[in-house]
């Protein structure tokens, strides 16, 4: 999702641009089973995203195959600070490492490495979300400074395309000027990879279907002041869920039993009757049921999921997701199937 305050990015339905808009400021990102991007804010640190008056929000969306004709149900919540905040730390998010011109070999496990050494003033990291694709094997990043420390930011030694997420740190990093950022990221495009998408494997180079591959680490960050390393990340985050868990769970929703192995039951209360949409999800985000849509009545209600796709097939075990949209508010969680 972009900010884009020149108004100057159309609607794209055709052209496959899910890669994001040329202009525009990178706010979040998500996938299947990915937290809430909540930034850390508390009576003495209030940091956030600017978003100026005006502007167009951007959503550069990825659909799976076979998805095309069915209705996109995907909403998104902004929380804003009073106009008196202060003082307010601006954070900002981006891929600074990247490479667009690899090209991993049939049959060849690969190495793809990006530096990024242009850093002309102290900055402070905040989180860490490096991407590959299929044959992604795995990935690090860390920075190296003047002086030739390390300082370590992530190590994913066994990737997993459907395990992917903003991490953040529990103190921010800081990164002094003159630095280098480097990122190392291992394909593994041979038959011995079980995820590879192609039997026999073909070259694969860089691209924006998932069959394509990507390098990629994303980072939040903000300008740097003194003490930024001392401050614990993830109790500032906690407090803002501590204060609004409402928002999350109004409407109580439970799949018992979880993990399951023939069925389970979603179950949740409606305050008043209303139109509801209840979906399953792989974790590639391809739709494996549409269990309900239509119009509920008020109090509680049982969906029952036997464990089926839209075909009737029993579904593999694996992590899927059920999605509810009650009048344009939505719901999510994980279910497990052993």
């Amino acid at each position: 999702m972009y900010s884009d305050a020149t108004n100057s990015n159309t609607t794209d339905t055709i052209g496959g641009n899910c890669g994001g808009p040329v202009a525009g400021n990178l706010m979040m990102g998500y996938t299947p089973g990915a937290t809430p991007t909540i930034f850390p804010s508390s009576q003495n640190f209030s940091a956030g995203m600017i978003l100026e008056a005006g502007s167009d929000i951007v959503l550069a969306m990825h659909y799976p195959e076979g998805s095309y004709g069915t209705f996109d149900q995907t909403s998104v919540n902004f929380y804003f600070y009073d106009d008196n905040v202060s003082p307010f730390r601006q954070i900002n998010a981006a891929p600074i490492i990247q490479d667009w011109s690899f090209t991993i070999n049939a049959n060849q496990i690969d190495t793809v490495t990006n530096t990024f050494s242009s850093i002309p003033t102290d900055f402070t990291l905040l989180s860490v979300f490096p991407h590959m694709h299929l044959i992604g094997k795995s990935i690090q990043s860390y920075s190296t400074t003047p002086s030739n420390d390390t300082i370590p930011f992530i190590k994913i030694p066994h990737w997993d395309f459907e395990w992917q997420d903003f991490y953040w740190f529990e103190y921010p990093k800081k990164i002094v000027a003159g630095s280098q950022i480097h990122g190392i990221g291992i394909y593994d495009n041979t038959v011995n990879n079980p995820h590879n998408p192609n039997n026999p494997p073909i070259n694969i180079g860089a691209g924006l279907n998932t069959t394509d591959e990507m390098f990629l680490i994303y980072f939040h960050f903000m300008a740097y002041q003194l003490g930024d390393e001392n401050v614990n990340i993830d109790s500032l985050n906690s407090i803002y869920l501590a204060q609004n868990e409402e928002v999350f769970s109004t409407i109580n929703v439970k799949a018992y039993p979880n993990p399951l192995n023939v069925s389970t039951i979603i179950e949740f209360n409606l305050n008043n009757t209303a139109f509801t949409s209840v979906f399953i999800y792989d974790a590639q985000g391809k739709l494996i049921n549409n269990l309900w849509q239509g119009e509920l009545s008020q109090g509680q209600q049982k969906i029952l999921w036997q464990r089926k796709d839209l075909s009737g097939n029993v579904v593999k075990p694996g992590v899927y997701f059920y999605s509810i949209l009650i009048e344009g508010k939505h719901y999510s969680g994980k279910i497990v199937v052993e």
